[in-house]
């Protein structure tokens, strides 16, 4: 490894580490959190020295601002849930935005996120047919560990000239619209439409391709098909059973789609959503405080801006919009790998935490969040 690509293998690493760990820890789990402790903490020491114990003065301010904040919110406002969050900022937003502060080449970024994909796919592609057994249920699976994988996949075969990889993010995908849930699909085909339309050429050339319509269509009858996928099983099931072969595989499969079609079903998200609009009726200026609605309903909001409302109110959603607009803006002047890298980010996070996720568990969002505050380096 070349050492000035030091910082952007720890960054990228540190993205992976939970995911690619999972397969270990599930099968130690007294003492899962002491080598996930262990890992971090490497990745930090490794860091700090060789970088000199130097950061970043705008993450460094930026910390200093959260954790006044946090520490605020948990001495005035605290609930039996604001130690957790405060905990998850620490994990997936302080020690994330710290190390990519660090990074400069978004290239070698994209290159090893290709491959630590590639590596989760294979890892966890299984799991499925094994109940899920490593990553616990469908959406897990999903969000955490086959969309990242997609992803990733995905921008390797499309920009960094690894067209194998094409393959494996075709996989990724089956296996996202198969066994995933509905979110996930959503995010994975939202990648496909914002890669394909707002096209990125390997010169840092962008524009809006003509294929628009092209590509929403064929993303509509994509999805027209998978939501239909139970009645198109069904009808597989009945042919195959007519020529008197085994249609063990499709049977499993339909119990799998039934099984998670009533687990989704949008009565119970719809329920949770109209509480967060209620709580949110009790401070809307400021709100109730960090994670209030998940300590008094045992369940976060499911959505993006319900969880910053019931939390923090219209002030604390008017201050993430800013930020998100001075992200936004650097994405626009970005060129090359730098924008690839911002759209990826952006992806990664919007559809989640607007249908699932929570802010505090997702580094994605901690990442594009800094996009806009740490001065963009242009890869020459």
């Amino acid at each position: 490894m070349i050492n000035n690509k030091i910082n952007e293998f720890l960054f990228t690493l540190y993205i992976f580490l939970f995911s690619l760990l999972k397969v270990l820890t599930v099968n130690v789990q007294g003492i899962s959190t002491q080598i996930l402790l262990v890992c971090v903490l490497s990745i930090l020491i490794v860091s700090l020295f060789y970088n000199k114990m130097l950061i970043n003065i705008r993450v460094l301010f930026f910390m200093i601002i959260m954790s006044i904040f946090l520490c605020i919110e948990f001495l005035f406002r605290g609930n039996s849930e604001t130690g957790n969050y405060i905990y998850n900022f620490i994990i997936y937003g302080g020690i994330t935005v710290y190390l990519y502060s660090f990074v400069k080449d978004k290239n070698q970024v994209l290159f090893y996120y290709a491959y630590f994909s590639l590596i989760l796919f294979l890892l966890y592609c299984w799991d499925p047919f094994n109940g899920y057994l490593l990553t616990t249920n469908y959406m897990i699976f999903g969000f955490n560990f086959m969309l990242p994988a997609f992803a990733g996949l995905y921008i390797g075969g499309k920009y960094l000239g690894i067209k194998w990889m094409r393959i494996f993010a075709l996989f990724a995908l089956i296996e996202i619209v198969l066994f995933a849930n509905k979110g996930s699909s959503f995010a994975a085909f939202f990648i496909i439409f914002i890669f394909s339309t707002f096209f990125v050429n390997n010169n840092g050339k962008y524009r809006l391709v003509k294929r628009f319509f092209l590509y929403g269509f064929a993303l509509t009858a994509i999805y027209i098909i998978w939501i239909n996928l139970l009645n198109i099983i069904n009808t597989l099931i009945n042919i195959v059973e007519k020529i008197n072969l085994n249609s063990y595989s499709l049977t499993t499969l339909k119990s799998i789609l039934i099984d998670r079609t009533i687990e989704n079903r949008l009565s119970e998200r719809e329920q949770i959503w109209q509480n967060a609009k209620d709580f949110i009726e009790i401070n809307p200026l400021i709100g109730s405080g960090t994670a209030a609605f998940h300590s008094n309903f045992g369940i976060y909001p499911h959505n993006l801006f319900l969880e910053i409302l019931t939390s923090y109110g219209m002030l604390g959603l008017i201050i993430f919009i800013i930020l998100w607009l001075k992200s936004c803006k650097v994405v626009l002047i970005s060129s090359s790998f730098d924008k690839i890298f911002c759209i990826l980010m952006l992806c990664l996070w919007v559809v989640p935490l607007t249908f699932s996720m929570n802010i505090f568990e997702s580094k994605e969002f901690w990442i594009f969040i800094m996009i806009g505050l740490i001065k963009p380096i242009s890869n020459k």
